[in-house]
């Protein structure tokens, strides 16, 4: 345990920076961007009143304001993909990196009186902590532009929905944060799959070179025929047969048996196969 603590110290601290950068850019654009719409808004409504329009008048004219009209903003977006492709592409490079250079690090890591599977469940940990840190971090920065545009636009003209409801009907921020704790517990559960297929793949190419390229693109088109065969089952057999809840625990049984077999795949490539 102490081991794989050190390990995985060790990565996040690598990881540091573009995550520190990350937040950086979010914090930056989203609240920026908050302050921008809101004070644009509000002087939309003053230019009415200068005008000699009432309340009433400018409530009928003008759409209520609110966290929902920052979401869909490319500034919002925006650093979010930015952070999500950030993460996606650290994936891969957690593990490439270590392979750069003449005197390649992986030697080092792989080399330790721990076991190898440390050095793969540290920098699976690396990724999904960071994962989690993204989307409460995101969380963290809707409730401040909230504050923000509440501090700028008059209660009249504001729209009141709440943080969750904002987070409800946005797709890419109720993927990441699910007001269902149920829900939220897949969607972790199918990231983890989907980066331990991802390491595997990558372990497939570095054991194999050239032709690990075919094995891992491979490994990659059977994990996913595996994960989705309840979805394709049920788009033949009917959406009438399975209930809701029966497809999810299906596609869970299909994840949790792609997620097994990488595992062990993983551990025989680290030990057996994976040079340095």
């Amino acid at each position: 345990m102490k081991s794989f603590l050190k390990l995985f110290n060790f990565e996040f601290n690598r990881f540091f920076k573009l995550y520190i950068g990350i937040f950086v850019c979010m914090f930056v654009f989203q609240i920026g961007g908050a302050i921008v719409s809101s004070l644009l808004y509000k002087k939309q409504i003053n230019e009415l009143v200068n005008q000699g329009a009432g309340q009433n008048a400018i409530t009928e004219q003008m759409e209520p304001f609110g966290l929902l009209d920052v979401t869909y903003n490319l500034y919002f977006l925006g650093p979010l993909f930015i952070g999500l492709i950030s993460i996606l592409f650290y994936t891969f490079f957690i593990w490439y990196r270590d392979w750069i250079g003449k005197n390649t690090f992986v030697y080092r890591l792989l080399t330790l009186p721990t076991s190898r599977m440390n050095v793969f469940y540290a920098k699976l940990a690396t990724i999904f902590i960071t994962g989690l840190g993204l989307m409460a971090f995101q969380l963290f920065l809707m409730a401040i532009q909230s504050k923000v545009i509440a501090f700028i636009i008059p209660k009249i003209y504001r729209s009141e929905l709440d943080l969750m409801s904002v987070v409800y009907q946005l797709d890419i921020t109720y993927m990441l944060l699910p007001t269902d704790f149920t829900e939220f517990i897949f969607y972790q559960f199918i990231g983890i799959v989907v980066t331990v297929v991802f390491f595997t793949s990558i372990l497939i190419e570095r054991s194999y070179r050239i032709i690990g390229n075919v094995y891992a693109l491979l490994n990659i088109g059977i994990a996913c025929l595996i994960m989705l065969a309840p979805l394709w089952s049920v788009t033949f057999i009917g959406y009438n047969y399975f209930y809701g809840k029966e497809v999810i625990l299906l596609v869970l049984l299909s994840s949790s048996i792609v997620l097994i077999l990488s595992l062990v795949l993983s551990r025989y490539l680290i030990n057996k196969k994976v040079t340095v």
